[in-house]
This record gives structure tokens, C-alpha cells and sequence, in this order.
């Protein structure tokens, strides 16, 4: 239902970002944490890199990095019977106001059809009626990801071969955050 109450949300234009200061390295832990029990369950292993680039702190929407991070980990974990996934993130870009960080999910999973991966993006799509019966979910999660990813001035894109596994990469745009400012803010609080 949240899925599309979202989608409802974003396609009216009426689904507003955040603009907060959040730790990078923490969203991303807190929200592999939610997926480790199940990978566990399954002996998938789990592999996650932030690269020393990466700024600790930024300002963007967190819940909803989050979320896009949730609907791709939580694809790789359902659809991954054996092997692994991994998350690595990266610094893409940078300018005096703004980074573009780059995140990567791949899984070793079943991998997606080629007709497919043209609908993949696509509200209410899945692979196939097959894979909706066996896997579940209502096909909003990648339609979500890539709206919330575009607003946040980034892209989404998605390499897979059948039986091979998946690799989804997508980009998001933050603010940089002063830490100069931010620490003499905290000093100032402190004293």
C-alpha cells in the first residue's frame, strides 16, 4: 500500500524531497542491517564497500536513498538463491556545492530476461506471471526507484543476463555539507 500511495504521490508531482544533513555510511549500514537475517538464512554472502571519497556527510533525502537502496537489496536478496550480493558506493563527481555519489547492487540471482529489461522500469511490470506468482511484490518498486532517482537529479540503469545475476547502479545528487560550519556550530553548543 505504501508502494502505491508513493506512486500515486509522484506521479501528481505532489511527493516533496527533504534537504537534511545525514550520515552516508550509516544509511547505508542501517539499511543493509534490515536484509542480513534473510541472506543469512539463505548462506548468501554479503559484501559492502563505501569508498574513502565518499564524504561522510551530505544533505539530501535519506528516506528516500533508503528506500531505493530497499527496493534493490530487497529484490537481490528474493531473487538470489545462492552466491552473493554486494554493495559498493563511490564518489562520481564533485563540484564546490554538490556530489554525485554512485551506488551499486549486484546479486548473483536468477538474472533478468532481455524482453524484460525493457519493461523493467515501468509501473505495475514484472519479469512474468511466473515470477510474480513465485516471488510476489506488485512491480512499483523499480518504478519508484527510478522516479525518486530522477528527482534527485540522478540516473538508474540495470545490466543482467539470465541465470548470471543482476547489477543495478544509480547516481543521486547531494549537497555538500560544510564541516568547517558544522563543527563550529557543535563547538558553539558545546560551550
Amino acid at each position: 500500500i505504501n508502494d502505491i500511495l508513493d506512486f500515486s504521490k509522484i506521479e501528481a508531482g505532489k511527493l516533496l524531497l527533504e534537504n537534511e544533513t545525514f550520515n552516508i555510511r550509516e544509511a547505508i549500514a542501517e539499511t543493509v542491517r534490515i536484509f542480513m537475517p534473510k541472506a543469512n538464512e539463505k548462506g548468501l554472502l554479503f559484501h559492502t564497500a563505501v569508498d574513502n571519497a565518499v564524504p561522510d556527510y551530505v544533505k539530501g533525502d535519506v528516506v528516500r536513498v533508503k528506500q531505493i537502496l530497499n527496493n534493490l537489496l530487497s529484490n537481490a536478496v528474493k531473487f538470489t538463491g545462492k552466491g552473493k550480493i554486494a554493495v559498493h558506493v563511490e564518489k562520481e563527481s564533485s563540484t564546490e556545492s554538490a556530489t554525485v555519489v554512485k551506488f551499486t547492487v549486484s546479486d548473483s540471482g536468477i538474472g533478468i530476461e532481455e524482453e524484460a529489461k525493457k519493461r523493467l522500469f515501468r509501473p505495475f511490470e514484472q519479469e512474468s506471471v511466473k515470477t510474480s506468482r513465485y516471488f510476489g511484490g506488485t512491480g512499483l518498486g523499480l518504478a519508484i526507484s527510478k522516479q525518486l532517482v530522477t528527482m534527485m537529479d540522478g540516473e538508474i540503469s540495470c545490466v543482467s543476463e539470465k541465470n548470471e545475476g543482476t547489477v543495478f547502479v544509480f547516481t543521486v545528487k547531494f549537497t555538500n555539507v560544510d564541516a568547517s560550519a558544522d563543527l563550529s556550530s557543535k563547538e558553539r553548543v558545546l560551550e
